[in-house]
């Protein structure tokens, strides 16, 4: 029994320095994606290239060492490309065997780069995202406004409701659940009139983010045109159709997903596109999924002070609750009332 524990504990002993070791190569396989990482981001920050992403390699090459591989290459000069190489050269210590794999992306507005990196596996790994989805009504959103115009006018004509007053309302929130039900998000002059319209209204499909669904506020503006008698209906031309998922109908039709956190009980908004007709606090940042962090903020639109304010909460809560798969290393529009 005595030579059975002492058998252990020798056992022990050994074992412990390969379970150290093996968490120090991990720290250190780490450290090696970072440094590449920052180097990459610092060189390829401070050009003239906006919104692009280019898959890369960095292999070994046995008579200059390591070589970064993307048909990036040829947007930059030789001298560049051979800096580069050199660069890399004094970072990487890896095995002859080793390659890296990731990709380069140029931000939208500002002159810089973030860069994804990991180690190249030689076998090929699937990885499969679920995307986003906007809240989609029966008929689609054009159908809904229309039935919703002439709900209006229908009530005008019977004397429930005063046009004038209608055309100062301007426009009509409906907050869709994570359910398809849906209810008046802001209160105003028609909120009795439209909670008729709505009881008749079949349930939507709700909006979808990661795979979850969303609750979602959808702002359709009032056209006051045609309240007026102009029987013409906005017409749905290739520019509007250009925008993913139906939004921001030329202004007419606004969709707003709530995000997974709240400024004292004031939903957080978020898109992938910036609503231009939103008129709300819109602050953008982009998500790094190795750092773990939300950076590259843009204000575009609000006051210095609510501008600050929405940062904050991207940086403290945004960043403990939200973080879809599908926005990694792209553009994040946070938007507050």
């Amino acid at each position: 029994m005595k030579k059975t524990i002492l058998l252990l504990l020798v056992f022990t002993v050994l074992i412990q320095p390969s379970f150290a070791q093996v968490r120090k190569e991990v720290s250190k396989e780490n450290q090696n994606l970072l440094n590449v990482k920052s180097l990459l981001e610092k060189h390829f920050s401070g050009t003239n290239i906006r919104d692009l992403r280019k898959n890369f390699e960095i292999q070994p090459n046995g008579t200059i060492g390591y070589s970064f591989i993307s048909d990036v290459n040829r947007l930059f000069s030789e001298k560049s490309n051979k800096s580069l190489t050199s660069k890399l050269n004094k970072v990487l210590k890896l095995k002859s065997n080793t390659k890296l794999t990731g990709t380069l992306y140029f931000d939208n507005y500002l002159d810089s780069a973030l860069i994804n990196i990991e180690y190249k596996r030689e076998d090929t790994v699937y990885s499969f995202i679920s995307m986003s989805g906007y809240a989609v009504p029966r008929g689609g959103f054009k159908t809904f406004s229309k039935r919703l115009h002439d709900f209006i006018k229908e009530q005008i004509s019977l004397g429930t409701l005063v046009k004038d007053s209608v055309l100062i309302t301007k426009s009509i929130n409906l907050l869709v659940d994570k359910s398809g039900s849906f209810r008046l998000y802001q209160r105003n002059y028609l909120t009795k009139s439209i909670a008729t319209f709505l009881a008749s209204e079949a349930r939507w499909n709700p909006s979808m983010g990661s795979g979850q669904p969303l609750s979602t506020v959808v702002n359709f503006s009032i056209l006051g045109y045609y309240i007026n008698g102009d029987d013409s209906w906005p017409s749905e031309d290739n520019s509007v159709q250009g925008y993913r998922d139906y939004n921001d109908f030329d202004g007419y039709v606004n969709i707003y997903t709530i995000a997974f956190f709240h400024h004292q009980n004031i939903p957080v908004f978020y898109s992938y596109k910036l609503l231009q007709h939103s008129r709300k606090t819109i602050v953008s940042a982009v998500y790094d999924d190795m750092l773990k962090a939300y950076r590259m903020m843009v204000i575009h639109n609000g006051t210095l002070d609510q501008s600050n304010q929405l940062i904050n909460l991207i940086k403290d809560e945004a960043l403990k609750k939200f973080s879809p798969s599908e926005f990694y290393y792209s553009r994040i529009y946070f938007m507050i009332d």
